[in-house]
């Protein structure tokens, strides 16, 4: 009976063991399915964390941009610099790319009056020469031809209204003789000493991080300037009577002193009332066009009896450098 009992028990026992065995085997694989389906989860977690990151960082950036900003950034056109100053504070209001290397088409003219008017009246007597020859291939002119006689300030205009590049030779070999009456030079070598006298007087205004190749604003490897300069530029033109008075002008028909007239429309059009750009308000200041600057726009406004400089640079059309500039004008108060 014994014997018949002892294997019965021995096998209840072998089968107990083994199933107790086989238990802790499927407890282990389960902990193990369950360890790898949470590591998938958290990987999966991770991976969706990963993806939402760079998106939660722009959120966080934006609001910090609103937060800190005194007033909401505008949408604006491209521009490769642009900025808005006012005169009376001495304060940069919004800027991008202040001190950015950027080229500067013809609002380097307002240079070029300005060194004029250190060495010649508004009424000095200038007969234009050969030096119109020296205008470059599609530019804009004003019209002038060897043997007219005008005023400085009938120059002016021929300047800075149609942005006549013939004018700027004109002014530059005159200014250049005018500051060196003893020697005799050539219009060439008269264009030179110019550029060298703008060098000058530029960093005399504080610009110290520009340089000019050329009266016009031509495109030059040396000719570039900052968006900070600019503005130390601008508004130096501004506090000049004679400049201003100029800049602030839409169009004007002269007669000249050798009998011939004129008409000089202004290529700003924020001051043209017939134009869907126009901004009242606007007292002058200048464009500039030329392929590495692209299109380019300073204006000054007054507003609130305060007087503020807007500059974009770099637009990609023209229709660009207005809807830029008035969506940063309208920041204003």
């Amino acid at each position: 009976m014994l014997k018949r009992i002892l294997p019965a028990l021995l096998s209840a026992a072998i089968a107990l063991c083994a199933l107790t065995s086989c238990g802790e085997n499927v407890s282990q694989a389960d902990t193990k399915q369950t360890a790898a389906q949470t590591a998938s989860s958290v990987s999966a977690t991770a991976s969706a964390s990963a993806k939402t990151a760079p998106e939660t960082t722009t959120t966080t950036t934006t609001t910090t941009t609103t937060t800190t900003t005194a007033a909401p950034l505008p949408a604006i056109a491209h521009t490769s610099a642009h900025a808005l100053y006012c005169v009376e504070d001495d304060r940069v209001l919004l800027a991008n790319s202040l001190d950015k290397r950027i080229s500067i088409a013809s609002t380097t003219k307002m240079l070029t009056a300005s060194l004029a008017l250190k060495y010649l009246s508004p009424d000095t007597v200038i007969t234009v020469g050969t030096e119109v020859y020296m205008t470059k291939p599609d530019s804009t002119v004003a019209g002038l031809m060897p043997g007219q006689r005008l005023t400085l300030q009938q120059l002016l205009y021929a300047l800075l209204l149609p942005s006549g590049n013939d004018a700027a030779y004109v002014v530059a070999v005159n200014t250049a003789r005018k500051a060196d009456p003893a020697n005799s030079v050539t219009d060439a070598q008269a264009v030179s000493t110019f550029t060298s006298m703008m060098n000058t007087f530029a960093q005399q205004l504080g610009m110290t991080s520009s340089r000019f190749a050329n009266p016009e604003g031509w495109d030059d490897a040396n000719h570039y300037s900052t968006l900070s300069d600019m503005l130390k530029l601008t508004k130096y033109a501004l506090s000049q009577p004679a400049l201003a008075k100029v800049m602030s002008t839409q169009s004007i028909t002269v007669q000249l002193l050798s009998g011939e007239y004129a008409l000089w429309k202004n290529t700003n059009l924020l001051l043209d009332p017939s134009s869907m750009f126009y901004l009242p308000g606007t007292i002058g200041a200048k464009t500039g066009t030329t392929p590495n600057a692209g299109c380019c726009l300073i204006s000054a406004v007054k507003k609130n009896g305060k007087t503020y400089i807007c500059a974009v640079m770099g637009c990609y059309t023209d229709a660009d450098r207005y809807t830029a500039s008035r969506a940063l004008l309208q920041t204003l108060a």
